[in-house]
């Protein structure tokens, strides 16, 4: 009994690709050649089987080879030709291939092309969501050219054909890139797409393109020479030390738009942040090809709860805007994990707050370049605070310090429980908001450049959470590792204020907000300063402070308390 395409599981389909395959050539031995060419050439006979039960007129090899070549170029029936018309050329397979078409209906056959893994990349696709959504800012249009940059056509044209029905969708085919683009062909035809195009080369009058950066990665060496930005646009920075193919793939997909063009581009906070990318974000933001970015929820791909942005990129933009939709998603179970979407109205609402000025943060270029180019909007985006009276933290302090650099042989040499003269506090130490001090340093130090004093607060470089904690003690410490030590200026704010602070919620957010890096938040020692730390007027300051400092005491007590608990634990059942 066969059922209807809808009702065909993913794995149904999968078993009948493969029995079909073996039914052609049951003679044939498993094969290690590559697995995607070879799956590819097993849906590509699945579709072959298609065209033959969709047009009953065909009877021979040449006859069902014209039927294909009417949906697609020359190009692409060339490489099918090569994938399988040689051995359908025999006239015992041909005719054993010919009455497999019997067994099977049409929705099989669909969805044998349409639901069985290509195992074209161990990459996640886009969430349909975030698709639907560039699909919103790119603005397609009825005479649109629309581009996907990646090197085979994903699951962004074909989710946009869906979406929207208009346009001429425009991919650039490549003899290094024969196997996917066939399934990516066949793929489309089956789905009645028929507003596709292949060029070869470079095509440079392209409207709109989506860029999918998120999933790719790596230094110096781009796809394929054709997606290098350096081979249209001479201007481009070429740094060898940083080049990374994120930002080459966007602005290659720039290149290719005429004047009135768009590119969306998914990217992760890395790239709009990290140090070795700011002579692209400035070379891009300076020349006007930076319109805004949206910062999308966490959670939205399965893989990993790394956020992704949204880069919209035009020309001759003056100044950026932002938007922070990291509160806009509604939850589902994948896979039985949990992961954010996106509804249509709320894609609609993250449009229109993009669209409306007022909603927006917009900043001009030259306030962009006073923070490195960083185009992470959770840097930009003020939250509400009903008018509540902030200082930076550089303000309150005397000194910030870093802790000392030591190779890990290094600390497995020189660091360890065994007495010595000096105590030394490494990242680990930083435990629920007090110091633990069970290390010391074997080795000897020249100067104090890195030790910690008492009423220093210690904050941990990366976060999720930051660490924070004050240094109550009188002797000086040495701190090794990803610590700033932070001096602060007693007569006017208290440590354990800050500190309070710093492990807040608030305080978080306003350390994330300075952050870099795409996963574990990194606080860069520049930005330190940078922190805005609430204030209030003098009587409701010194409550605050002495609440903080009781605070601080009590947790401090607690963990004394908690370590003497742990140690009776562990010698409880020690032999008398």
């Amino acid at each position: 009994m066969h059922k209807k395409f809808e009702d065909i599981s993913i794995a149904e389909a999968e078993n009948m690709t493969e029995d079909i395959w073996k039914k052609i050539f049951p003679e044939e031995k498993d094969s290690d050649e590559d697995t995607s060419f070879r799956e590819v050439s097993h849906i590509s006979a699945c579709y072959l089987l298609w065209e033959i039960k969709k047009n009953p007129s065909i009877k021979t090899a040449d006859e069902l080879y014209k039927a294909y070549s009417a949906h697609v170029n020359d190009y692409l029936a060339a490489i099918v030709e090569n994938l399988l018309f040689n051995v359908l050329d025999v006239p015992e397979v041909w005719k054993r291939f010919y009455l497999i078409a019997d067994e099977y209906t049409i929705d099989d056959l669909k969805a044998c092309v349409l639901k069985t893994d290509p195992n074209l990349s161990v990459r996640e696709e886009v969430p349909e969501s975030i698709i639907d959504l560039a699909d919103r800012m790119l603005e397609i249009s009825g005479d649109d050219r629309i581009m996907d940059a990646n090197p085979i056509l994903g699951s962004f044209a074909l989710r946009s054909m869906r979406n929207t029905g208009m346009g001429e969708y425009v991919n650039i085919a490549s003899e290094d890139y024969m196997t996917p683009i066939t399934y990516a062909n066949i793929y489309s035809v089956v789905c009645g797409y028929d507003n596709i195009s292949y060029v070869m080369g470079t095509d440079r009058n392209i409207d709109k393109v989506f860029v999918d950066s998120f999933n790719v990665s790596g230094k110096r060496e781009p796809v394929q020479s054709e997606h290098s930005a350096r081979d249209l646009w001479e201007e481009f920075p070429d740094d060898e030390y940083s080049y990374l193919y994120q930002w080459d793939l966007s602005a290659w997909a720039i290149a290719m738009t005429n004047y009135r063009g768009r590119v969306v581009s998914v990217m992760t906070a890395g790239e709009l942040t990290n140090k070795s990318n700011e002579i692209y974000r400035s070379f891009l933001c300076e020349n006007g090809y930076v319109e805004g970015v949206i910062a999308l929820p966490d959670k939205m791909f399965v893989s990993t709860w790394v956020n992704s942005f949204l880069v919209i990129f035009s020309h001759d933009n003056k100044k950026i805007r932002f938007i922070d939709a990291t509160d806009i998603y509604h939850p589902i179970r994948v896979g039985g994990r949990r992961v954010n979407t996106l509804t249509e109205d709320m894609m609609d609402e993250i449009y229109n707050r993009y669209k409306n000025s007022s909603d927006a943060i917009v900043k001009a270029v030259n306030e962009i370049s006073e923070t490195g180019y960083n185009l992470n909007p959770i840097r930009y985006v003020e939250k509400e605070e009903s008018s509540l009276e902030t200082v930076e933290l550089g303000e309150l302090l005397t000194s910030i310090k870093r802790g000392m650099t030591l190779k890990a042989s290094e600390m497995d040499k020189y660091i360890s429980k065994d007495v010595a003269y000096k105590k030394c506090i490494i990242p680990s130490q930083i435990s629920n908001g007090v110091v633990e001090d069970q290390y010391y340093y074997h080795a000897e130090t020249r100067n104090q450049k890195n030790d910690c004093f008492y009423g220093d607060i210690l904050l941990s470089k990366t976060g999720s959470p930051f660490k924070a904690a004050v240094f109550n003690v009188y002797d000086a410490y040495l701190v090794i590792g990803n610590i700033y030590i932070l001096g602060v200026d007693q007569k006017k704010v208290t440590p354990e204020y800050i500190k309070c602070f710093l492990s807040s919620k608030k305080g978080q957010e306003e350390m994330r907000r300075l952050a870099v890096g795409s996963g574990t938040p990194i606080l860069r020692i520049s930005d330190v300063p940078k922190i805005r730390i609430p204030v209030y007027e003098e009587k409701k300051q010194k409550a605050m402070e002495a609440r903080a400092k009781e605070i601080v005491e009590e947790m401090e007590l607690l963990h004394t308390q908690l370590r003497s608990e742990e140690d009776e634990l562990a010698r409880m059942f020690d032999e008398e």
